[in-house]
Formats: structure tokens, sequence, C-alpha cells
């Protein structure tokens, strides 16, 4: 039985018309000034695709995308609801170059984005089995 990995693409070049008006391409969703692409993958033998598998897959099939920049609890809950129940990478990793290095929990964000917004569950980051390196949308609510 194969299970579905959502992963999450943010459009950095935003295509827009005279009128200032985002335009989104076929499959991409709308919110604000973003354009998203909830891609659903399926990992033969596997419940989900890495992080990694993730970030290589958005880079290399998009030119211009980037794995999320999670800025507000309002983008937060968007992300979530399209979740449609699953759990989504982002762009927020405690591996170097971007955060402190593993198991470090100093955490950055692999666009340079400044957002500080984070939403962590309770008890979170816990670098569990001292190989949580990556953060996760949670369907249900945080981080």
């Amino acid at each position: 039985m194969h299970s579905i990995c959502f992963i999450l693409f943010l459009l950095i070049t935003i295509l827009t018309s005279s009128y200032g008006q985002v335009t989104c391409a076929s499959g991409w969703v709308q919110y604000g000034g973003s354009c998203y692409l909830f891609y659903a993958a399926f990992n033969s033998g596997s419940t989900s695709v890495t992080w990694d598998q993730c970030n290589t897959y958005c880079t290399a099939s998009y030119p211009g995308a980037t794995m999320l920049c999670d800025n507000n609890a309002a983008e937060h809950e968007f992300i979530r609801i399209q979740s449609a129940g699953g759990w989504m990478w982002i762009g927020y990793t405690d591996m170097l170059p971007y955060g402190g290095g593993k198991g470090t929990k100093q955490y950055g964000w692999i666009t340079g984005c400044n957002s500080t917004y984070t939403n962590w569950n309770a008890g979170e980051p816990n670098n569990q089995g001292n190989n949580q390196d990556y953060a996760a949308v949670n369907p249900y609510g945080g981080l």
C-alpha cells in the first residue's frame, strides 16, 4: 500500500499581469501574492519521500521554485488545509548551511527568508532519536 506525501513549493518568480494581479500556472494554487503547488508523491515501498527528495524534486522540476517559507498564522492555516490530512515538508532545517548543524535545534529557512513564524507543537522541536533535522506542517495544527 502506498501513502501520499504532500510536498509544497512556493513559486518565487510570480507572474503578474499589467494590473498587478498574480497569475498562477495551471495546477498551482494562489494565496495572497504567491503561487503554491501541492504535489502528492508516491514512493514505491515507502510511506513517504524524504525532505532531500522533496527539495531536489522541487528545484529540479520547477526552476525558480523553492520549498515553502511559512510566514504567518494565516498562511500556515491555508497550507494546513491544503494538506488534506497529510504531513508536508517545508523549507526549514537545522542542517548547514541554513541552520546550526545536525541536532542543534537552530533552524533556518533554505530560501533565506526572514520569517520568525514557527508555531511549534508542545515539546517541539525535540530532535527525537537525534534524527529530526527538518520541519513539516502537521495536518492537525502546528509544526
